[in-house]
């Protein structure tokens, strides 16, 4: 096991380098606001009132072996190169939703070895029914001190926000929790939906759309059946609405 101390020094200065690279997607903001507000110029409106959200594109952005490696390096306690790998390949989203909440690195890296020790994965996490997401009286128990109220709350609170589904052609209806914040900007809505649901044609963000059978998947207009948090993927663009 490879233990990795706090160097210091302008190379480990996270905020100009996370600064420079995401400034072409929110403007010339700086990092303490985007971890404080979620990152307000990324807005849905769809299916309920409009919610601010981390796009996958930026969080590909922020989940980088240098930038896990500056935030942790904040911390006052040193760190393995093991929890580095854990991160990179299981737990983005996991440190991506530890790291907005609250400002303290070492807390930070207490709660990644956390998620290591207890097998949280990613993969497990997901904005629909069937799956799991983190739940603040699960957290506690295994760690009230870690998890107080307050961050346990905060956490589970903050999960939506990057927890944002790729939507795909593979799957014709998806059941989203409450809470789940869809990467969609409603574009219109149309009658013909029926005495339960309506028909909608929605803008989707780019990097939360796959469909296997096409190369070409620029185009990001969907026409979608909602019943409440039930979506039914109609079409791509050849749809008429």
């Amino acid at each position: 096991m490879t233990f990795i101390t706090n160097p210091s020094g302008p190379d480990n200065d996270i905020f100009d380098f996370i600064d420079t690279l995401i400034a072409p997607v929110v403007g010339r903001r700086t990092i303490d606001h985007l971890y404080e507000d979620g990152n307000g110029d990324i807005t849905s409106n769809f299916p309920a009132g409009a919610a601010q959200y981390w796009p996958n594109t930026l969080i590909r952005q922020l989940v980088k072996r240098r930038v896990i490696r500056s935030e942790l390096d904040k911390s006052i306690q040193a760190y393995d190169q093991e929890l580095v790998d854990y991160i990179l390949k299981d737990a983005g989203r996991l440190f991506t939703i530890s790291a907005l909440i609250d400002s303290d690195r070492t807390w930070l890296l207490n709660a990644m070895n956390f998620f290591r020790k207890y097998h949280f994965q990613d993969s497990e996490l997901s904005a629909e029914v069937s799956a799991k997401c983190l739940v603040k009286e699960a957290l506690s128990s295994l760690d009230s001190k870690l998890w107080s109220r307050g961050r346990a709350s905060r956490i589970c609170e903050m999960q939506w926000k990057v927890l944002v589904p790729v939507i795909s052609t593979e799957i014709d209806n998806y059941d989203f929790h409450a809470k789940a914040i869809l990467p969609f900007t409603k574009l219109r809505t149309v009658d013909g939906g029926g005495a339960f649901s309506t028909l909608s044609h929605v803008e989707i963000r780019e990097g939360h759309f796959k469909d296997p059978t096409c190369l070409d998947v620029s185009y990001n207009s969907l026409a979608l059946q909602q019943t409440n948090r039930r979506i039914r993927l109609l079409s791509g663009p050849s749809h008429s609405l």
